[in-house]
C-alpha cells in the first residue's frame, strides 16, 4: 500500500511537470480560440494528474487511519499488560496472612418465652447496676458500662461477661447458656459465586467447598449487652484473630487482599447442627431461636485494613438443617 501511494504521487508530479513543460512549448488554442491537439492532450493529462492526486490523498488518509487504529490497539495492549503487572505487584504487596473479626451487634431475641425467666433476673440486676454510682460500678468485675450518657453520666449500654454471676448459670440455665454461647465463628470465601442453598456451615470437603475457610475459636464467650435506649439485647465480642496455619485454602484463588474483589462471603456463628450436644434433646428449639438472631455490623480486619460491613449488606439464609448463616458479596472495583 505504501509503494502504491509513492507511485501515485510520483506519477502525479511527473505528469504535472510534463504538461507544464508542454504548455510553454505549444499553443493550446488556435486563432479561432479552439483547442488544439496539444490543448486537448493537456486537459486530459491534467485530469489524469488530478485523479492520481485524489487517489494518493485517499490512500494516504486510509493509511493514517490504519496506523492510528494500530497505535490505539498497541496502546491498549500495553495498558493491559501494565495493569496486569500492577495487579500482580499489588497482590504481592498485600498478602492475606492475617484476619481478625469483631462482632459488636449480634442481636438476641430476648423477648422469646424461653428467655423469660433469665431475662427477668438479668433486667433486675442490670437496672440495679445502672443506678449505682461510678465508684461502685467501677469496683465490680465482669460487668461494665462501655457507653455512657455524655451529659448525665449514666450507662446507655451495660455489658455482662461470662465470668459474672449474671451470665446464664450451668445449673438451672444451661439451655439459655448454650443459646448465648458462640464458641466458633466461620468465614467461608468463594471466588466464583455459588447458590447459598448448597452452602453448609462448618462443613468441610465436597464439590462446593469454599476457596478459603477461616475459623475463629472464641477464647472467651461473647458478652451479653443491654442497650437502654433501644431496649434491645446483643452478644458482642472483641477482635479475635485466626491462626494462619488453621486456614483451609483449597484452591489458592483467594490468597491476597485484591483477590477478595467480587467474591462471596458466608459468615456462620456456631455451634451448628452437626456439632450440637444440647441438654434435654432440645436441638430443634435451639435452631429455631438461633434463626431469630440478627447480625448487626461486622468488622473484618484484613492485615491492617479494616472492612466494616453494615447489617443491611448481609443476606440471612437458613439451610435445610435449620442452620442460620449470612451472605455478603464484596464489591467489584471500578474499571
Amino acid at each position: 500500500m505504501h509503494a502504491l501511494l509513492f507511485t501515485l504521487k510520483l506519477a502525479g508530479v511527473t505528469l504535472s511537470a510534463l504538461f507544464g513543460v508542454i504548455g510553454t512549448m505549444h499553443e493550446f488554442r488556435d486563432k479561432n480560440a479552439q483547442l488544439t491537439r496539444w490543448g486537448r492532450a493537456a486537459i486530459g493529462g491534467i485530469l489524469v494528474a488530478a485523479s492520481l492526486a485524489i487517489a494518493a490523498q485517499f490512500i494516504e488518509d486510509r493509511l493514517k487511519d490504519v496506523s492510528a487504529r494500530e497505535a490505539a490497539i498497541q496502546t491498549l495492549e500495553s495498558t493491559k499488560r501494565l495493569e496486569v503487572i500492577v495487579h500482580q505487584l499489588d497482590r504481592t504487596l498485600q498478602p492475606l496472612d492475617s484476619v481478625s473479626l469483631f462482632l459488636p451487634e449480634l442481636e438476641i431475641p430476648m423477648n422469646d418465652p424461653l428467655f423469660a425467666r433469665y431475662k427477668a433476673r438479668l433486667d433486675v440486676e442490670i437496672a440495679d447496676y445502672k443506678n449505682q454510682n461510678d465508684r461502685s460500678r467501677f469496683a465490680q468485675k465482669g460487668i461494665s458500662a462501655p457507653l455512657l450518657d455524655r451529659y448525665r453520666g449514666s450507662p446507655i449500654i451495660v455489658s455482662v461477661s461470662s465470668v459474672h454471676q449474671l451470665f446464664p448459670r450451668f445449673s438451672d440455665e444451661a439451655f439459655v447458656r448454650t443459646l448465648l454461647s458462640v464458641p466458633v465463628v466461620e468465614l467461608a470465601f468463594y471466588k466464583t459465586l455459588i447458590d447459598p442453598e448448597v452452602f453448609q456451615p462448618l462443613f468441610h470437603g465436597g464439590p462446593q467447598d469454599a476457596d478459603l475457610r477461616i475459623g475463629f475459636r472464641i477464647p472467651r464467650l461473647l458478652e451479653i449487652q443491654k442497650d437502654f435506649q433501644s431496649n434491645r439485647y446483643f452478644l458482642a465480642g472483641k477482635l479475635a484473630t485466626s491462626d494462619y496455619s488453621s486456614w483451609e485454602n483449597i484452591t489458592g484463588k483467594i490468597a491476597t487482599i485484591p483477590d477478595l474483589a467480587a467474591s462471596q462471603l458466608f459468615l456462620a456463628v456456631g455451634p451448628h447442627a452437626a456439632t450440637l450436644d444440647l441438654v434435654d434433646g432440645r436441638k430443634d428449639a435451639f435452631l429455631k431461636l438461633r434463626q431469630r438472631f440478627a447480625l448487626g455490623r461486622v468488622l473484618i480486619r484484613f492485615g491492617n485494613r479494616d472492612c466494616w460491613i453494615d447489617e443491611s449488606a448481609f443476606t440471612r439464609h437458613v439451610n435445610n438443617r435449620g442452620e442460620t448463616f449470612w451472605e455478603y458479596r464484596f464489591p467489584t472495583p471500578p474499571l
